[in-house]
């Protein structure tokens, strides 16, 4: 099954692939009129339409059914993270944690983060082909950055982690420390970890101090270890 996005979508619709979708539904797949397709609108529903029109820049699609996504009932992870010093690698990991099923993404400026120009678009972008390619439904929110100060005042979810590497807190390991059927904060640092200030202004906000095991992780790793941990207790 090949899925695509289109948002604002409902099941009486007509539609009009973008101009992204389209070349890849014409040129790239070769879909032909008749052929079904699978859409979603990246809000848990997936959507069945009958290619009408083929056009490298306009396919045209009659909706003909909706049903839940396989993932429209996952409880929500948060991934906080500070963007990386290479480029390429925190783009492998909003890949990677959107396939993993993460909830919502926040890459967030910390005192260490040595990279703040960042490029949302592309990762706008990344994130969108990461969930097709997933056959994940539910388009993930992926958030501007923010310094962690910032980040701070906006929570509202009741379990909160921060994940580093300094011994002066006791640790639990994240799958211990983790409550399933609830909805979940992680805060991962940049490549230098967290400052002792950075630590205690978490946990004076609500973060209980994690670790990710006995091994040091990078911090793209460690994000998406989090991922995994979160899902395997969600059973999902």
């Amino acid at each position: 099954m090949y899925l695509f996005y289109h948002p604002g979508i409902n099941e009486a619709d007509t539609i009009t692939l973008s101009p992204e979708e389209s070349k890849h539904c014409a040129k790239v797949l070769r879909q032909k009129v008749g052929d079904t397709l699978y859409i979603t609108n990246g809000m848990g529903e997936l959507f069945s339409g009958n290619l009408t029109e083929v056009h490298p820049a306009a396919c045209v699609v009659q909706i003909t059914g909706k049903r839940p996504g396989v993932d429209s009932h996952y409880k929500r992870l948060h991934l906080a993270v500070s963007p990386l010093r290479n480029p390429a690698r925190f783009d492998w990991l909003l890949e990677k944690a959107t396939e993993a099923g993460a909830g919502e993404i926040t890459p967030v400026i910390c005192h260490r983060t040595e990279r703040h120009q960042v490029k949302t678009a592309r990762w706008h972008k990344i994130v969108v082909a990461a969930m097709k390619q997933s056959l994940r439904t539910r388009f993930p929110v992926l958030n501007n950055p923010v310094s962690l100060s910032q980040f701070h005042e906006t929570l509202t979810t009741r379990q909160r982690f921060i994940a580093y590497c300094g011994e002066d807190h006791a640790t639990a390991p994240l799958h211990h420390a983790l409550q399933p059927d609830l909805d979940a904060i992680v805060l991962i640092g940049p490549e230098g970890d967290f400052t002792a200030e950075e630590v205690e202004r978490a946990i004076q906000h609500g973060f209980t101090p994690v670790t990710l095991g006995r091994t040091r992780l990078r911090s793209e790793t460690a994000a998406l270890s989090a991922c995994f941990i979160f899902k395997q207790l969600n059973s999902y």
